[in-house]
């Protein structure tokens, strides 16, 4: 009867496989766990950091709004949503406040994301879009264009 072949860890080299069908030992894929844990907890902590940036991100429709003094541009920001009608959102009004709503929230996530507190010269596109059959119904889309920007 031949031996048993023992296959070592590729990532340390001294411990055995913890099974067929792994590549490495307990201890390292522990550590490996251990590793995406803290890596998941930063991610968390910066989407949390963005989202909170996020609320406070002060929006105008014009471009120059009166008594702001503009410290940076950062450039060109763009939020869009879309409804389709479904059950419960029938209401052609109910569907583009949803869709605004998602836009604005997008427009303000991506300004946050790029380090500004501010978002000047806003502009709105409405596009709707009617159903053939009972299966693809009517849906509402919200683009919305930006200029994000830090103010003192």
């Amino acid at each position: 009867m031949a031996a048993k072949q023992v296959v070592l860890c590729e990532r340390c080299g001294e411990n055995p496989i913890m099974g067929r069908g792994y590549t490495i030992c307990e201890p390292c894929s522990l550590d490996n766990m251990r590793a995406m844990a803290e890596q998941h907890g930063e991610l968390a902590g910066a989407l949390d950091k963005i989202t909170r940036a996020a609320e406070l991100v002060k929006c105008f429709t014009v471009e120059n709004p009166f008594g702001i003094e503009i410290q940076t541009m950062h450039g060109l920001v763009m939020g869009n949503s879309s409804k389709i009608a479904w059950s419960g959102l029938n209401s052609q009004a109910t569907r583009l406040t949803i869709a605004y709503d998602g836009a604005l929230q997008n427009l303000r996530y991506e300004a946050a994301s790029m380090g500004a507190n501010a978002i000047v010269g806003i502009r709105v596109a409405v596009n709707n879009s009617s159903g053939s059959s009972a299966n693809l119904g009517s849906s509402e889309a919200v683009v919305l264009l930006g200029t994000a920007i830090t103010i003192l």
